[in-house]
């Protein structure tokens, strides 16, 4: 005869089955709390930390302004004083090869570098290069051709300039366009200082 499975037997093993579950579902419910209450917790404290970093983000772009618009205020000064051509002429050689440097950038240059104390390199607005080499006058006498020293060389990859806050002779001035050297005197520096006239590219 088959064994009698004892009464409350099959109802003593669903227990602890029951019991299993329910603390699995606890402790998955107890997890999820967890979760929620650490990503609220973070984002509560990320959300200041975001308003931070903002505020710094702009802080720093209006500094930045601040100074573009400071160094376009002092460089509008700067070439406003080159306007009077008389300046010029108290200026080392060295300062006007940086004076011409700052007249080339406020006509639209893509570069002006000074490749010398008298000499500078200039791409002009419509993306010709130009070699401008300043010739200091020692005296009130035009500058004549013994005074020129030696001619740049002329290259085919840029054109060349020679420019003085005095004057040159007509024997001075034939040599150099013969050598295909454009000559500004001070009229024409003058001129091209306060905007009347044209630069040494055009």
């Amino acid at each position: 005869m088959g064994r009698v499975r004892p009464a409350g037997a099959g109802a003593g093993e669903a227990g602890p089955q029951r019991d299993g579950v329910l603390v699995l579902m606890a402790a998955a419910v107890a997890s999820v709390l967890v979760v929620s209450l650490a990503v609220s917790w973070l984002a509560r404290q990320l959300v200041p930390f975001a308003l931070l970093l903002s505020l710094a983000a702009m802080a720093g772009a209006v500094t930045s302004r601040f100074r573009v618009l400071a160094r376009r205020r002092e460089f509008v000064a700067r070439t406003a004083q080159l306007r009077h051509g008389g300046r010029f002429l108290a200026m080392s050689q060295e300062e006007f090869a940086q004076a011409l440097a700052e007249l080339c950038r406020r006509d639209g240059c893509a570069s002006a570098e000074l490749t010398g104390p008298a000499e500078l390199l200039v791409t002009a607005p419509d993306g010709g290069r130009l070699l401008l080499r300043t010739v200091r006058q020692e005296s009130r006498s035009p500058l004549g051709p013994a005074e020129l020293g030696q001619l740049p060389e002329t290259h085919h990859d840029h054109r060349t300039a020679l420019v003085t806050a005095g004057r040159f002779t007509e024997a001075a001035t034939a040599r150099c366009t013969g050598a295909g050297i454009r000559t500004v005197d001070q009229r024409a520096l003058s001129l091209w200082a306060d905007g009347s006239g044209p630069p040494p590219w055009a």
